[in-house]
């Protein structure tokens, strides 16, 4: 068993389409980590809580539904 997170709270796990990355949203920022290791890859600023993720069908980007405005915003997903 693989446990990712440590002692924070993550939210919105979602794998990328070649299940390779795990991306979660945690505190203000997404994080992405290596599915297989528990490498943590990148860490990004959200801006506010995110509330939904998503990969793009080819895995580059990665979009979240943040803050309690509801806004969308856009990242590259590749470190």
């Amino acid at each position: 068993m693989l446990t990712i997170g440590g002692d924070q709270s993550v939210v919105s796990p979602v794998f990328s389409p070649d299940g390779r990355t795990l991306a979660a949203c945690d505190r203000g920022r997404v994080r992405l980590w290596h599915a297989a290791t528990g490498q943590e890859l990148l860490t990004l600023d959200a801006g506010g809580t995110g509330l939904g993720l998503a990969f793009s069908a080819d895995g580059r980007g990665l979009t979240a539904l943040v803050g309690p405005q509801r806004r969308v915003a856009y990242w590259s997903a590749e470190p």
